[in-house]
């Protein structure tokens, strides 16, 4: 249907876009800070390549995501085998993130976006119910 089409479709850009903002973000992200509890210039020297470069695999993992829905979005969206990797895909994703977001806000008091994965999994949760209605036109 067309509303599984364009959960799917938010997910992803979304997915996508936090792929991005972490790859130009140029050191970590500002509740990284708040989680490490110490200025970003106290840290040394390889400490912070450590962190920047666990954002920087983070970008890539997110991109590879949304990479993939997009092929199966655009590709494969007619398959019937296509949905249940547009559930899969985005929740291997997103579920880690949301337990690791939870875990840091809980754990350090940084304000870790954990809302942002668990909003998602409720939209690809939803795009999934309703890729099992079918429409019928005309009516």
């Amino acid at each position: 249907s067309r509303m599984s089409y364009y959960c799917f479709l938010v997910t992803t850009v979304f997915i996508s876009l936090g792929g991005v903002s972490y790859l130009i973000c140029p050191t970590v992200m500002p509740y990284h800070k708040q989680a490490i509890g110490l200025n970003w210039s106290d840290l040394n020297n390889g400490l912070q390549i450590l962190l920047i470069s666990s954002v920087k695999v983070t970008a890539a993992g997110a991109i590879n995501t949304s990479i993939a829905c997009f092929a199966l979005l655009f590709f494969a969206k007619h398959q019937k085998w296509s949905k249940y990797f547009l559930l899969i895909l985005p929740i291997i994703w997103l579920l880690p993130l949301l337990i690791i977001a939870v875990f840091i806000s809980k754990e350090t008091g940084a304000n870790a976006p954990w809302q942002i994965p668990a909003l998602l999994i409720i939209v690809v949760l939803t795009g999934f119910a309703f890729s099992f209605r079918h429409t019928t036109r005309g009516r």
